[in-house]
């Protein structure tokens, strides 16, 4: 042993309760002790050995006996201990915990943390007759079958009877595995997991809980320990307000963000557009609804493209506002309508261009009720000589009331003027059908030809007049009939007639 312990400068190499050299079973010495009980001064973490206070007094390079290769247990100063001298040089054996009638002062716990299970119950004093050879910060409730690793500071390993398994370092850090139902618990205030892609990481800070993951897809230029240009970046929680992913550039320009916060505000931003699309698979529709307001704002431009039918449905008004040009185009029929007014207001012209048919109107007012009112200019209107034109190509233009309706035709200060191959008015209200030059009929209009042929036949009974003549003359009746007129009225009057003929205008009753 002593080439195995070259640093045991004090310790002997010989059991210090042996008297002679006879050995164990040699001599006398061989039934004396061969161990005795120490006290841990101090640790030397280059040999793994300790310096132990014993009776006789302190040894210096002690090594540990270890169940396996691999353990490594530093003892710390205070730990009582065992020393053998069985095989000549003295080595500790093992841990000694002294029977101790006063009271642990430091709060137990249990090592699978629940109440009344485990070996709660089968170590427990009932009497209070018994010693206490448990450790500060050691569990309470360890049972035959369980092997545990405690520390002073109440963190502990254990393989538990019943096939629980328990990594702890706290009440809310430890890790358990459970033989029943496969299951696997993390308990923890405070998670962090770090893996080649970032870190994922659970805070508690104050009471304000955030979940958090920043990771990367590049570990050489995004991910890497000595990186940390985080593309991915995701909490939920306080610091997600309260939830917020974003994916960036290495440099941290935002290429995409989801993010609702705790008034319950949804936002989605891409920096290249927003696609949302939703498959008809079993006849699925794609639904969005919103309980209260929406706000919709696009920086730049707006395309919507919808292969099936647009159907709109508004429950109260609806407003449409455009700085620029307002285009609509139906590959079809295009209707709207008006439960009440219909109003169309242009700040310039309006046109409208209607193709039309070979058959059938082409532009149909159908007015149930009131007038049809046109208001061309006014007071302030930029053209005051603004009127109403309508052109024909060779079709007529036709004005007709079915019942008893008017049509009046009112210039103040104009004139009505028609310029027509002929003019042809056609009434039936006998015998006033016509009026000209006022409201009130104060003379008919004659036929002129038969009228003419009138006069020429009166002028000519008054060119053959004659009548008889009954007088005296002086003292002498006269009797007989009167000559014709020296001078006849047909030839002086019918020059007259022609000059009463209007040529322009004409009557057909």
């Amino acid at each position: 042993m002593s080439a195995l312990l070259p640093q045991q400068t004090n310790a002997s190499s010989r059991d210090p309760n042996a008297t002679t050299d006879g050995g164990r079973h040699g001599g006398v010495g061989g039934h004396a002790r061969s161990g005795e009980y120490g006290t841990i001064i101090s640790y030397n973490a280059d040999t793994y050995t300790s310096t132990v206070h014993t009776r006789r007094g302190a040894m210096t390079g002690v090594p540990r006996l270890r169940s396996t290769p691999g353990q490594i247990s530093a003892l710390e100063p205070g730990t009582e201990v065992l020393v053998s001298y069985e095989f000549g040089d003295p080595i500790i054996l093992g841990i000694v915990t002294r029977f101790n009638n006063q009271a642990d002062a430091t709060t137990p716990f249990s090592v699978a943390d629940v109440s009344g299970f485990g070996g709660e119950g089968q170590n427990k004093d009932l009497l209070g007759t018994g010693g206490n050879y448990r450790l500060p910060a050691e569990p309470t409730s360890c049972m035959p079958g369980d092997w545990v690793q405690t520390c002073a500071d109440g963190n502990m390993i254990g393989v538990l009877a019943g096939g629980m398994n328990v990594m702890r370092s706290g009440a809310f850090a430890q890790i358990r595995t459970h033989l029943l139902n496969d299951l696997v618990e993390i308990i923890s205030r405070n998670y962090r997991h770090v893996t080649d892609m970032g870190e994922f990481t659970i805070k508690n800070n104050d009471g304000r809980i955030n979940m958090s993951f920043r990771g990367g897809s590049d570990q050489k230029t995004e991910a890497g320990s000595d990186e940390e240009n985080w593309s991915i970046k995701f909490d939920l929680g306080s610091e997600g307000d309260m939830l917020n992913l974003e994916l960036c550039t290495p440099k941290g320009q935002t290429l995409f963000r989801f993010n609702v916060d705790a008034d319950g505000q949804c936002e989605i931003y891409g920096i290249n557009g927003v696609s949302i699309n939703s498959g008809s698979a079993a006849n699925g529709v794609s639904s969005e609804e919103s309980t209260g307001n929406k706000a919709k704002k696009i920086q730049g431009s707006q395309t919507t493209a919808i292969s099936g039918s647009d159907t709109l449905n508004v429950g109260g008004n609806a407003k449409t506002s455009v700085t620029g040009d307002y285009a609509v185009s139906s590959g079809n029929d295009l209707s709207a309508n008006a439960v009440r007014d219909y109003s169309v207001s242009a700040g310039r012209n309006l046109f409208v261009a209607v193709q039309g048919s070979a058959l059938g109107d082409a532009v149909v007012f159908d007015i149930d009720s009131g007038d049809w009112v046109v208001n061309i200019g006014g007071p302030t209107s930029l053209n005051p000589t603004s009127g109403y034109k309508m052109t024909t190509l060779a079709g007529n233009m036709e004005f007709l009331s079915t019942a008893a309706g008017n049509f009046e035709v009112t210039s103040l200060l104009g004139q009505l003027k028609a310029r027509t191959l002929k003019t042809i008015l056609s009434t039936n209200n006998l015998p006033d059908s016509v009026v000209l030059g006022g409201d009130s009929i104060t003379g008919h209009i004659v036929k002129f030809e038969q009228l003419q042929a009138h006069l020429l036949h009166l002028y000519g009974l008054l060119d053959l007049h004659t009548h008889p003549i009954t007088g005296t003359a002086g003292p002498f009746p006269v009797v007989g009939n009167a000559l014709p007129p020296l001078v006849p009225f047909t030839p002086q009057l019918s020059a007259e007639i022609v000059n009463m003929r209007s040529v322009t205008s004409g009557v057909a009753l």
